[in-house]
């Protein structure tokens, strides 16, 4: 689909222009604050965020968007990707308080985010949408992802020992042969890693020199493609222990079966000790810590969250429900930690529910040190967020016809009349063809927009594609 010509449409409109000089004169100025733009409807504002991301990328500024929850996130993301903008997802953690086994493909899309936000790899301006809650969720501080990250050249030495160390202590798992995200495994002179970015990599050694450096396919096992330049290796987990961290963590764990009296409840005396020992019996032999997470506070003791972590321009869909969507996780937060708290599961060292998750009003102060604009259906006031320019794009949301195409025409002569350009997006090419044929036959002027610049003045427009973004 031709998106272009709707981002351009966007772009011609005069608050938006007004919209974006703002944003640029803060740029050049160095004096930040917050814009309100209102006035958009469904479909509109998935195209206004496109085109304001892609105007901001043009600048050289990242951009990240919030939304209420991961799902509008994830469809806003793919929204961007299908407008021809590239655009990550950085989903919210699920915390698992528990010694179980989870999925890391989420931790690996938050690692691939991370490790962009780090300045590794590629260096363009990028895009990251994200639900609130994983936004103000604390994760791996900046400097121990740069300890943790392994970079290697074609010219590099390589000590098989000490990188299979390294690859285990930054929570890759050794295994018998590559095929998921996280893994690696040392067959004789060849070392496969498979990194949270997506990249599979095979290194080749004659000795302790690389003899070759490239990419592989896990499905063929077979190498692939030549690394002409330095290979990324990131952490594969969000939480790396240090033998120092670990000892500090058993030390935790052992006061904490020490607190342990017997009282009326034997069974959950001894359900409590039992668990507390596993926990401590994995931190000592290096065993894989699925209930990390419940100790975050101590093992990240100034951890940030992605908002605090960002440099770049932020784009906000609206305020209020971010702040409801982010207090209501954050209760839920406290109550499984004073749950924890309260059967002796958890250290009281350890029991700080900002040590898990910034809290809204804790964090608000970003969008005064950051380029922020506000997206909202009208204009309003928001707590803790200071706002200096506000603009009308005046879209409007159209009830649907029901298959009533005699509304649809009375409506599109109607807009033409008043000196409009109608653009009309069609699910399918079926459906844009009936349609046109239709326009024209009520005697309306209809093209297809596939490869025009530009919408004409008094031509309906059409287009196959989608609509919400």
């Amino acid at each position: 689909m031709n998106t272009s010509l709707i981002l351009n449409k966007i772009r011609g409109d005069r608050e938006y222009k007004e919209m974006l000089d703002s944003v640029l004169l803060m740029g050049k100025r160095g004096r930040v604050r917050s814009l309100l733009v209102s006035g958009l409807s469904e479909g509109a504002d998935g195209y206004f965020r496109a085109a304001l991301t892609e105007d901001l990328l043009s600048r050289k500024k990242n951009v990240l968007l919030l939304f209420p929850d991961d799902r509008e996130a994830a469809n806003a993301s793919d929204f961007l990707n299908y407008c021809g903008i590239p655009s990550m997802k950085y989903p919210s953690k699920d915390f698992n308080f528990n010694n179980m086994t989870a999925s890391h493909e989420f931790e690996n899309e938050r690692l691939a985010v991370l490790t962009r936000i780090a300045g590794y790899g590629d260096t363009s301006p990028f895009a990251v949408c994200a639900g609130v809650n994983a936004a103000l969720q604390v994760t791996m501080p900046l400097g121990i992802l740069d300890d943790a990250t392994m970079v290697i050249g074609e010219n590099d030495t390589v000590d098989l020992d000490e990188l299979s160390g390294k690859l285990t202590n930054s929570g890759y798992k050794k295994v018998d042969l590559v095929e998921g995200a996280g893994q690696f495994t040392v067959r004789g002179g060849i070392i496969d890693v498979f990194a949270p970015t997506g990249n599979a990599y095979r290194i080749e050694l004659f000795g302790d020199e690389i003899d070759r450096i490239g990419t592989f396919d896990v499905e063929t096992q077979r190498f692939s493609e030549f690394c002409d330049e330095e290979i990324i290796i990131p952490p594969a987990r969000e939480i790396v222990l240090s033998s120092e961290m670990r000892q500090e963590l058993v030390n935790v764990v052992s006061s904490q079966i020490k607190r342990i009296k017997p009282d009326d409840d034997l069974l959950e005396m001894e359900r409590v000790k039992k668990l507390l020992s596993q926990e401590k019996n994995d931190i000592e032999n290096l065993g894989e810590l699925n209930f990390a997470d419940k100790y975050l506070p101590l093992i990240y003791k100034n951890g940030q969250s992605l908002l605090e972590l960002f440099d770049g321009g932020v784009i906000l869909s609206s305020p209020t429900e971010l702040e409801r969507r982010a207090g209501s996780a954050y209760t839920l937060l406290e109550q499984s930690i004073t749950d924890m708290l309260e059967h002796r599961e958890l250290s009281h060292m350890a029991g700080v529910s900002s040590g898990y998750m910034k809290e809204w009003s804790s964090i608000t102060h970003r969008f005064g040190e950051m380029t922020t604009v506000i997206t909202d259906t009208i204009s309003r006031s928001y707590d803790g967020i200071s706002i200096g320019g506000e603009f009308d794009m005046n879209t409007r949301h159209v009830t649907p016809y029901g298959g009533r195409r005699e509304l649809f025409d009375e409506d599109v002569k109607g807009y033409i009349a008043r000196g409009y350009s109608v653009i009309t997006v069609c699910d399918t090419e079926t459906e844009r063809n009936a349609v046109t044929e239709s326009l024209i036959d009520a005697g309306i002027t209809s093209a297809s927009g596939d490869k025009l610049e530009a919408a004409e003045m008094g031509c309906v427009t059409t287009l196959t594609g989608r609509v919400v973004g």
